[in-house]
């Protein structure tokens, strides 16, 4: 494992395996739901022709061709680090206070134990220059109420870092996703197949796919347009991007996450084929 070995019960951040049936007699390989996790969160998978799926953990329940949202806050703001780290070392010690949201989300920082594995750190030399993002493999525990915050990262760092430095963390973007017919927050994956809450599962971020569609996909309006440009909505289906008023404008399909582009369109005014191109991350 890059960074600190810490017997994690699943393949290390820089393993990149096939993924794996463990709960029936047919490698059904990612259309598997678990509470068992078998990769670190964000594990990539990429296909014979491009498409692109990451291991993600369901907070509550997912839906199959809807988007996936995750609606937690950063785990921890500007904060400073704690002590000095030397150069080429691979852990960073962080001031964690009494109200950030750490891992449980809720203003407590409460940090479990490697809750931020497959997080991001960004590190500030001096509180100005940023000196580095780095991928956070594990972490040690932090009660109620704050303290110091042991993270261990996947380079070392190429500073030495000193109380005068400052971080901002997140945990994995794949942590606690769910889906609800209202619920903002951006869009990580689409699963491939339903998870309950708890479960481990694959969302595809990359390349051709279904999502229920707006009338208005593709639609090949009355001035000719064919609307191939495709938002995510907040229940994870897809509608054609209104460029209308790109700032000021009212509606909420003005300002929100690109899907991707419609591959194939109606011949005649309306709406298109269901398969578009997914463009969320590689």
């Amino acid at each position: 494992m890059i960074g600190k070995t810490n017997d994690l019960p699943f393949n290390p951040l820089d393993f990149q395996a096939l993924p794996h049936d463990f709960t029936s007699d047919y490698n059904l390989g990612i259309h598997t739901a678990e509470t068992t996790q078998r990769y670190a969160l964000g594990t990539r998978y990429m296909t014979w022709d491009g498409r692109i799926y990451k291991y993600y953990h369901a907070l509550a329940a997912t839906r199959a061709g809807n988007g996936a949202k995750n609606t937690y806050a950063q785990a921890l703001g500007w904060s400073a680090v704690a002590s000095a780290t030397p150069v080429g070392e691979s852990y960073v010690n962080v001031t964690t206070g009494a109200t950030q949201p750490g891992t449980d989300n809720a203003n407590t920082s409460i940090f479990a134990k490697d809750g931020l594995e497959g997080g991001y750190v960004c590190i500030f030399d001096g509180g100005t220059t940023v000196s580095g993002i780095r991928g956070i493999t594990a972490n040690d525990a932090v009660a109620t109420g704050g303290g110091t915050l042991k993270i261990y990262i996947d380079r070392p760092v190429n500073l030495a870092l000193t109380t005068f430095d400052v971080v901002e963390i997140m945990a994995s973007p794949y942590k606690n996703l769910l889906w609800a017919s209202s619920e903002m927050g951006p869009t990580i994956v689409v699963p491939v197949i339903v998870a309950t809450a708890g479960q481990y599962s694959w969302g595809q971020t990359w390349g051709p796919i279904w999502c229920p569609p707006q009338a208005t996909a593709g639609d090949n309006d009355a001035a000719g347009e064919e609307n191939f440009h495709l938002i995510f909505r907040a229940d994870g289906s897809v509608e054609s991007h209104n460029h209308a008023s790109a700032v000021g404008g009212t509606g909420y399909n003005y300002h929100q996450q690109h899907a991707g582009f419609v591959l194939g369109c109606n011949a005649t005014k309306g709406q298109a084929a269901p398969f578009f191109m997914l463009q969320i991350s590689v």
